[in-house]
């Protein structure tokens, strides 16, 4: 295993490699700290630091094999906790294969629709600091959603965990200090 921080392998998608097989690491924990990740959410564009709109990390043609949704749990319910690592109890971890995901949606909608998509949500209407706006599609599997309140103004697309979990090559593993077991 090798884990990854410089800048290349970042903008690549890819925090860790596993025999060959490259992971990008989604951790969340504000709003879900001792829980499991239940929506996790795939990022279709963003603006850049230049104010302009480009593919997100989902979106974009990036080196990532596999997703790794992680849900973190601590001996408290504080997040500040966090940054001692001795605080960790364990960590709830999903593994996503991209192209499962990507074939899933492509199912439903093409990558082009999506991105289309994802672009008129982001015009409907006045920026909101308090207001996430939704494009759901009819089969309820998975939606858009435009967060502009946040600096990098997101759509992402967002999934019930059991849709993920469903997909073929998706594994699912509890992390403890006493070792790590497939759930």
């Amino acid at each position: 295993m090798t884990r990854w921080a410089d800048r290349e392998h970042q903008f690549a998608g890819i925090d860790v490699t596993v025999g060959g097989t490259n992971f990008d690491e989604k951790v969340k924990v504000h709003g879900c700290l001792n829980q499991v990740y239940g929506y996790p959410s795939f990022e279709v564009s963003f603006v850049n630091r230049a104010g302009e709109v480009q593919d997100g990390w989902f979106a974009a043609n990036l080196s990532t094999d596999y997703y790794a949704f992680i849900g973190v749990y601590s001996y408290g319910d504080d997040e500040n906790a966090l940054f001692d690592s001795n605080n960790i109890s364990a960590c709830d971890v999903l593994w996503v294969k991209k192209r499962d995901v990507k074939d899933f949606v492509e199912e439903h909608v093409s990558m082009e629709q999506l991105k289309h998509d994802a672009e008129e949500l982001r015009e409907d209407g006045p920026d909101s600091w308090t207001t996430k706006r939704r494009k759901t599609y009819p089969h309820g599997r998975f939606w858009l959603t435009y967060s502009a309140w946040m600096p990098e103004k997101p759509v992402n697309l967002v999934f019930p965990r059991k849709e993920l979990e469903a997909l073929p090559h998706s594994a699912r593993f509890a992390v403890t200090r006493e070792g790590t077991r497939r759930v």
